[in-house]
């Protein structure tokens, strides 16, 4: 694909209550906040990548530039009452009871994982070779997946015991 996730259709008109943005840019945050976002009014953007590819953070102050922005945009639209939220989440950590309650939602069907559509791609040397180019593009639509095996994780526990 060549269109970014703000130019696909099916993905305007405010009906998300949250985007997990895992690719970056501040052009994201921007089209987030944009009329046709896929945002509700007061919905949750969370990103695990920053605003540059490549951060130029190589002393105190660039640190404190490259996590100052992030921070005011967290405290910004935490408390004024018009802007989606924003979250910058480096990690979710290792808590048994969220990990529980995040198992739930996904096994409840709350939460469902969203896979590019040439996701999944063969284990091959081909497959591999396309994913990463998907992956590079920047205009994956969804996590870019691998298929390793056909047998499901308790299967292959199975086979392993």
């Amino acid at each position: 694909r060549t269109e970014s996730w703000w130019e696909a259709p099916d993905l305007r008109g405010g009906g998300f209550d949250v985007v997990f943005d895992l690719w970056g840019y501040p052009e994201a945050w921007r089209r987030a906040q944009g009329w046709e976002s896929p945002l509700k009014r007061r919905g949750l953007f969370v990103t695990t990548a920053g605003d540059d590819p490549y951060p130029k953070a190589q002393s105190k102050l660039g640190m404190l530039l490259f996590f100052g922005k992030f921070l005011f945009r967290y405290l910004w639209t935490r408390y004024m009452p018009w802007p989606r939220r924003y979250i910058y989440h480096i990690g979710i950590g290792t808590d048994p009871d969220l990990l529980r309650r995040l198992r739930g939602a996904v096994e409840s069907g709350r939460i469902s994982p969203v896979l590019d559509p040439a996701s999944p791609f063969p284990f091959s040397t081909d497959g591999v070779a396309a994913a990463f180019r998907l992956q590079e593009s920047r205009h994956a639509h969804g996590k870019v997946v691998i298929k390793v095996a056909d047998e499901s994780p308790a299967e292959a526990r199975e086979a392993w015991q």
